[in-house]
């Protein structure tokens, strides 16, 4: 098995990409087992604070003791993996694998298997990314999904330029 981390986004790249483009975001956790066993949260992100419903929801687990930082810090490690989930079910994943590096390194230690999905290549025919729609969405796009990348970033170039 063999993957390289610097593909990897860690949960801290992504909350800084997340912070620059929404601003106005809030990011929710919530303990709801805690049995000196097993923690168990769940969080809400929201693109923008004002939003009345979750843009996307999330949950984490970690047993204590199951690993070295669990030892010491299983509450903080189970909402990092949380933030990490949030923002993977958003559009910020880890890598093009929705994993983290900090899941791919927990899978790898514990002698779980990887699989790669391989190279991916990109054209203007393909649909808009995730990350086009939710810009859409948050410049309350409420008009046709367009239909391939090319017609996205023009969509959204004219609504960033005030058109």
């Amino acid at each position: 098995m063999s993957f390289n981390p610097a593909e990897y986004a860690t949960v801290a790249e992504r909350l800084e990409e997340f912070w620059k483009d929404c601003p106005r975001g809030r990011i929710m956790t919530f303990m709801e087992v805690d049995d000196g066993t097993r923690v168990l949260m769940r969080g809400e992100l929201y693109a923008d604070i004002g939003d009345p419903v979750p843009t996307t929801t999330g949950w984490a687990e970690e047993v204590r003791g199951s690993s070295m930082v669990n030892k010491t810090s299983a509450v903080e490690n189970c909402e990092t993996s949380l933030c990490g989930r949030l923002l993977a079910n958003y559009m910020y994943k880890g890598s093009k694998n929705r994993a983290s590096l900090e899941e791919i390194v927990k899978v790898w230690r514990q002698g779980g298997e990887l699989s790669a999905s391989g190279p991916t290549t990109s054209t203007n025919s393909e649909g808009p990314t995730m990350k086009q729609l939710a810009m859409l969405r948050a410049k309350n796009w409420e008009g046709a999904v367009p239909e391939t990348k090319r017609e996205a970033s023009q969509l959204i170039d004219r609504l960033m330029n005030g058109g």
